[in-house]
């Protein structure tokens, strides 16, 4: 596995929903990473098919995040 340094990790999105906060990625050809800019240490990891079925689903509308975060 592949030891991610902090320049491996690159800002990707900014607000989701009502929030402001930033999103890290750090990708290879196996995983993506995803962490939140206040953590370094949480870390989610997806597959590139998890991925491409993660994001699909969020730009479709059908999650309430609204309603998770409560």
């Amino acid at each position: 596995m592949r030891n991610y340094t902090v320049s491996a990790w690159s800002p990707r999105m900014r607000g989701w929903s009502q929030r402001a906060d930033l999103l890290y990625t750090a990708t290879s050809p196996d995983a993506i990473r995803v962490r939140d800019s206040k953590t370094k240490t949480d870390v989610l990891t997806f597959t590139p098919d998890a991925w491409t079925s993660f994001v699909g689903l969020v730009t479709s509308g059908d999650v309430d995040f609204d309603a998770i975060a409560s």
